[in-house]
């Protein structure tokens, strides 16, 4: 981390000695590995909640969810962040400290908006209607995939790729 080194050459202070930014930036590195095992608890449960409730095939739209990854890096980034700069923030009372509070400051402000973002997708990717319709739409893409052509009432054209071959058996159609 070179913010707190920028801070001791520039010596701009935020208006706290570096024995008390020490202290802010341990609490938060500390506080936020804490917040980040809440949070990683809470999503387990939503997907548990989500496949026992509505269905399993939405557990793997929960997990391929971007926002929930970014959520989650932006609060081991805050933690690791604290940590590293509360291992570098020097021991005199007088070097500056204006960067590194202040970037700590942007992180945990930006690990606040991720939370509430993904609690909010969370809760409204998990309402029936919208489930429904994330359904459709997967179920509508893979007849897209698979049909490419419009229907005129005749026989549909498969695409090649999908290879569908039906057999006839004594107990009746298997698909293969």
């Amino acid at each position: 981390v070179i913010a707190p080194t920028v801070d001791e050459s520039t010596n701009v202070s935020a208006g706290i000695s570096q024995d008390a930014a020490r202290t802010m930036l341990a609490s938060t590195g500390s506080g936020m590995i804490a917040f980040t095992g809440f949070v990683f608890s809470l999503s387990l449960l939503i997907v548990q909640f989500g496949s026992t409730s509505l269905s399993p095939r939405v557990v793997p739209e929960l997990r391929r969810d971007r926002f929930a990854g970014h959520a989650l890096g932006a609060f081991v980034a805050t933690f690791v962040f604290c940590l590293t700069a509360t291992l570098q923030v020097g021991d005199s009372s007088n070097g500056g400290t204006l960067m590194t509070v202040t970037i700590a400051f942007l992180l945990l402000i930006t690990s606040v908006v991720m939370f509430l973002g993904l609690i909010q997708r969370m809760t409204t990717g998990l309402q029936i209607p919208v489930v429904l319709a994330r359904l459709g739409g997967m179920g509508r893409n893979a007849i897209s995939d698979v049909y490419t052509e419009e229907y005129d009432g005749g026989v549909p054209a498969v695409h090649p790729s999908a290879e569908v071959e039906s057999t006839m058996s004594a107990s009746g159609c298997t698909v293969i």
